[in-house]
């Protein structure tokens, strides 16, 4: 709203009032009050409507920019609407491009302690992921623990030790990467992971890449569990999967 009053005849007079205090004067003082209302009465008619015509200037310019910034504002809101309801169209509908640009997005950010790299493939409602894990090499071999007497005890682990906490790990690693897509859109009803490591071939002598479990993760189920309290080598049943791990829970090699 322009906030500024339009000029009135009292107002432009009471202006140039103060105006004759200062610039009407004479030696002749007797005759200052007529010479001043007469420049009062010869200017009011021309400064009022001069004061009159910069008002309705000022006011015009005023309103053509609100009006313009009314239509800048109602195109970003616009604009923001449109891409917002393409946005939860998305996610709702579990886009390909959309899935595909977050997970690649997602994936850049993670940061964990170990080593590890994905390759993905989104087709229709499935996310497909192949997973390089870390390899057994980079977990600790040792265990601490706190006796009695408040001295800190180090053992080495054993291999079934080593062995376990590697497989839990690893097969973790999949419920972790299913529980993000998951959440990517609700359209989205299965993640299908493929673990493997690097392993020497003893045949050849060569480091191969070795697949070592395969978990089809259904959005039904997962979503019926408490990921954080599950252990991951037994959840891993609640799913189609392809795993073979040895009673000292060593992971052989499978074949997709």
């Amino acid at each position: 709203v322009f906030a500024e009053r339009e000029p009135t005849q009292n107002g432009v007079q009471e202006s140039l009032a103060g105006r004759a205090q200062f610039e009407i004067t004479s030696w002749k003082f007797w005759q200052l009050e007529k010479l001043r209302r007469e420049f009062v009465e010869n200017n009011l008619e021309r400064e009022y409507l001069s004061e009159v015509s910069r008002w309705k200037e000022r006011k015009a310019s005023f309103e053509e920019e609100e009006r313009v910034r009314a239509i800048e504002k109602n195109a970003q809101y616009e604009k923001d609407y449109q891409e917002k309801r393409a946005l939860v169209e998305s996610i709702l509908t579990g886009d390909s491009k959309y899935v595909a640009e977050t997970l690649e997005e997602i994936f850049s950010e993670i940061e964990l302690p170990l080593e590890f790299s994905i390759n993905y493939e989104v087709v229709d409602k499935e996310v497909k992921l192949d997973l390089d894990l870390p390899e057994i090499e980079d977990y600790p071999t040792v265990k601490s623990d706190i006796l009695k007497s408040g001295k800190l005890s180090v053992k080495q682990k054993t291999q079934t030790e080593i062995n376990r906490d590697y497989a839990t790990s690893v097969v973790g690693l999949g419920f972790f990467f299913a529980g993000i897509i998951f959440n990517i859109s609700p359209a989205i009803t299965t993640v299908s992971i493929a673990g493997y490591t690097q392993r020497v071939n003893r045949q050849n002598g060569n480091l191969e890449d070795e697949y070592v479990y395969s978990i089809a993760f259904d959005r039904n189920i997962f979503s019926s569990m408490n990921i954080a309290e599950v252990d991951p080598l037994q959840a891993i049943h609640s799913f189609r999967n392809t795993i073979n791990i040895s009673s000292s829970y060593e992971l052989a090699a499978i074949t997709l």
